[in-house]
Parts: C-alpha cells; structure tokens; sequence
C-alpha cells in the first residue's frame, strides 16, 4: 500500500514539475530548457499573435533540451511545446513561455 501511495505522489510531483525552464537563442538556434528531462515532442513551435509556426522537422531532443536550428527566425512572442512525459503514457502536456525572438534571415550568418 505504502508503495502504491508513492508511486502515485511522484507521478503527481512529475506531471507538476514540468516547465521550460530557460530559453536562449544563438542566431537560428535556439536552445530550450525544459523539466521534466525525458520528453516524447510531439509538436513544437513558434507563437506570433495566435499565429502558430510549426519547428517540429528543425529540432533535435535530448534529455533536458531541446535544439531547434531553423533556416529564418520569424518574429515571435512565445514557445509553445507540446508532448509527453516518456515512460508515463499517453497523456499531453502542453508547456509555453514568453520569448522575443530575433529576427534572422536566410542571408544572415
């Protein structure tokens, strides 16, 4: 019983946790912190007035970041990822945060 009353907090505590934790953008990379570390994406993009722009095919997942190298940076005001938690089903998780992309085009860098 004890075990199963854990079990259930630390999925609990797992589903709760998760958060992009930091974003950083480096010309047309852009490199983002999320928790909990082990994610199955299934949608990532970029949110510019409602407007979603899909980055799925330009990044790659490792445990704890996600790398995202696109050949234009559009304007964007916030990241929105959608996944879920490997190991734990199918249920989605849906994270977003406030970022102001810089503008990079094909020409730059």
């Amino acid at each position: 019983m004890k075990s199963t009353i854990l079990f259930i907090v630390l999925i609990i505590a797992t589903v709760y946790s998760q958060q992009i934790v930091n974003v950083q953008q480096l010309y047309k990379t852009l490199y983002i912190q999320h928790t909990p570390e082990d994610m199955n994406w299934s949608f990532n993009s970029l949110v510019n007035g409602g407007l979603l722009i899909d980055m799925k095919q330009y990044c790659d997942a490792e445990p704890g970041i996600l790398s995202c190298t696109l050949p234009n940076i559009p304007d964007c005001e916030s990241i929105s990822l959608v996944g879920s938690i490997a190991g734990q089903g199918e249920t989605n998780v849906h994270m977003v945060t406030e970022f102001n992309c810089t503008v990079y085009h094909l020409d730059e860098f």
